[in-house]
């Protein structure tokens, strides 16, 4: 499985943990593993995904 890695802080999001994908709607489909679907979609699109800690961070109010 390819890693996917939070755009914000570069660290690695391991299968089973929270990541928050931004993104526009895909206007195609995507055929193949989740992960490298996640990757192909958010590059087309420059969108960006975050662990936990990162979207938390930017997105709750303090």
């Amino acid at each position: 499985m390819n890693k996917l890695n939070c755009d914000s802080c570069g660290g690695e999001i391991k299968p089973g943990e929270f990541m928050a994908v931004l993104a526009e709607y895909p206007t195609k489909e995507y055929v193949g593993r989740t992960d490298s679907i996640i990757k192909k979609w958010v590059k087309e699109t420059d969108g960006v995904i975050y662990c936990r800690e990162c979207f938390e961070s930017k997105f709750e109010p303090n």
